[in-house]
């Protein structure tokens, strides 16, 4: 938890013991120790695919601040002769569900809003520092977590994810002393829907056969771990009336006939497509070749495509073109644009893999194609604040024209995947627990 919350509550005549030669304030705290040893298990313990579970954690007692959740889970493979392979676990759910003393305060209802999520806290950290937190989330595979897991046939892998870090970071140094005392989780794994396209959206077996049935998968042990720092000094967990900004994400998948030529186009009405948000700050788009996934062991499992030459864009704003970068010449300028909104929103420098798309970051993890609606910095590079804007899509003629700018993808269907990122605002009250969404 930050050391700044003694401001906040006005309690700084009590922790400041002086300043240094160089101006600096010397802070003395009571004892804070870290603690990862507690865990909660779920209800139920096991599952199978298309499962949903239920874990409530009653904290009212505890005094710390929550650091991480890590949703755990041992993937049991249980066929005798596939192996299964995972890329990006976190595609293993379907729904996931927070809940502040049995208040509904965000609820994540699909995979793909789920996938958007993780990478959109993924941009958080630079390169260096996603793969370290990449070797946290794999089981075994410590030096080349991009190549994912492999689970083989018979064997068991247990799952540690953060969920605070890639899923929920606005859930980071909650105190639930003084403002929730019970938090839950629901989390649906993703149902088994018995086509090679779709299994091959999250999981590649080793043979032509379903690695995801409930005679080949199962979850065992579910729980979730506590990490957190415990603290006996309360002005390091008391935050009047907190403000809780959740970055959010709604999808729309456009089933295409293909996208294989240059004359292939999509045009995408915001205020129309989508239910209408406030503040919405972004569209990611990229494309999902189903066709192409014949097999559940074919090469194209596992991995969507939003490169920087097979996705070309114009937007359009009341029917003035305010963006183009409609043609395959436009690459250039592509790139230096996606470089520009990347540093601005996260205070990162973007990989230059993204942009060669020659690994599985961008085809597992963070989809290249990202339109911003915001442009303005929202205070990543700032540890003293976190800047919003936003466009309400209602009533707003916003379009988005959609082209190919490279040919030769994909000549089946091809799923097209538009996601339109937006923000909003909850208030928690530090004495009663309540959340309520601040119309913003």
């Amino acid at each position: 938890m930050s050391s700044k919350n003694y401001v906040l509550t006005n309690e700084k005549k009590r922790v400041l013991m002086g300043h240094t030669y160089d101006g600096k304030e010397v802070m003395k705290f009571s004892t804070s120790l870290h603690e990862n040893h507690t865990t909660t298990f779920a209800n139920p313990l096991t599952c199978r695919t298309g499962g949903q579970v239920r874990v409530d954690m009653n904290i009212r007692t505890e005094n710390y601040n929550l650091n991480e959740l890590l949703f755990e889970f041992d993937h049991v493979n249980t066929d005798a002769t596939l192996s299964q392979t995972v890329l990006n676990p976190y595609l293993f759910f379907q729904e996931i569900k927070v809940f502040f003393n049995d208040q509904q305060v965000v609820h994540y209802d699909n995979a793909e809003e789920i996938f958007c999520t993780v990478a959109d806290n993924v941009k958080r950290y630079n390169k260096d520092e996603f793969v370290s937190l990449l070797q946290t989330t794999m089981v075994n595979n410590f030096s080349t977590p991009l190549t994912g897991e492999t689970v083989a046939a018979g064997q068991t892998r247990k799952w540690s994810l953060p969920f605070t870090t890639f899923i929920m970071p606005w859930l980071r140094d909650i105190s639930p002393t003084d403002v929730v005392g019970k938090l839950s989780l629901e989390v649906k794994f993703v149902a088994n829907y018995g086509t090679a396209a779709s299994i091959g959206r999250f999981m590649l077996s080793s043979t032509t056969n379903n690695p995801y049935t409930d005679s080949t998968i199962r979850f065992d042990n579910i729980q979730v771990r506590h990490v957190f720092t415990r603290h006996r000094d309360p002005y390091l967990m008391r935050v009047p009336n907190p403000l809780i900004p959740i970055q959010r994400f709604a999808e729309k998948q456009y089933s295409l006939s293909s996208w294989n030529a240059t004359t292939d186009t999509q045009r995408i009405q915001l205020s129309q497509d989508f239910s209408h948000y406030r503040n919405c700050n972004l569209i990611y788009v990229y494309l999902y070749p189903s066709s192409n996934v014949t097999a559940y062991n074919d090469s194209d499992c596992m991995k969507v495509n939003s490169g920087l030459g097979l996705i070309g864009w114009e937007l359009r704003w009341k029917s003035r073109t305010i963006v183009n970068f409609s043609q395959s010449t436009d690459n250039n300028r592509k790139a230096k644009y996606y470089h520009d909104t990347y540093y601005k929103k996260h205070g990162k420098v973007m990989d230059d893999a993204m942009i060669s798309d020659n690994t599985d970051k961008s085809k597992c993890w963070i989809p290249l194609t990202m339109i911003d609606l915001q442009s303005v910095g929202n205070g990543s590079n700032d540890d003293d604040r976190l800047v919003f804007s936003g466009i309400a899509n209602q009533n707003s003629d916003l379009e988005l024209i959609l082209y190919n700018t490279q040919g030769a993808y994909c000549a089946g269907t091809c799923l097209l995947n538009v996601v339109l990122g937006y923000t909003e605002f909850f208030n928690l009250d530090s004495k009663t627990g309540v959340v309520r969404e601040i119309q913003a």
